[in-house]
């Protein structure tokens, strides 16, 4: 049976791809990653990829940090480790068989290592997701498994 990550991967994918080449703004919610696309019109961007534990973030061959790393009492200081993904393009998207890879043009990627359980029926994502809104009539695409 397919990881959960591999079914994310396989169910997310495509909008993945389609953001690539689009400039993103990131965003950290505790020790999960947020990569917001289309932010230049909204705020809220017309797009995003979320990222849950676990992960690393490294800058070429070099680890930056890693989900593992987080300490709330240096989160200030920690999340200062994330400024490069301010403001830069999004420039590729590696599914893989260990691990989902996403690059940006900086030579920054996030590393999101497959997970090895089963999906139960209420889970409609592993550790990571996309999603495009159509802010206009404020519907999302790929938010919940369909029955």
């Amino acid at each position: 049976m397919d990881s959960m990550s591999t079914e994310d991967a396989r169910e997310f994918g495509p909008i993945v791809t389609r953001l690539v080449g689009r400039e993103c703004e990131r965003t950290l919610a505790i020790n999960t990653i947020k990569l917001r696309f289309g932010t230049e019109s909204d705020p809220r961007g017309d797009s995003y990829i979320w990222v849950d534990p676990p992960w690393q973030l490294y800058s070429g061959e070099h680890l930056v940090t890693s989900s593992d790393e987080y300490d709330e009492s240096t989160f200030v200081e920690w999340g200062r480790l994330f400024d490069p993904l301010n403001s830069v393009r999004f420039t590729g998207y590696e599914p893989g068989e260990s691990a989902v890879v996403l690059s940006f043009e900086n030579g920054y990627h996030i590393v999101i290592p497959h997970v090895d359980e089963t999906r139960n029926d209420d889970d409609w994502y592993a550790h990571w997701y996309a999603r495009e809104v159509d802010r206009k009539t404020a519907k999302g695409t790929n938010v919940r498994r369909q029955s």
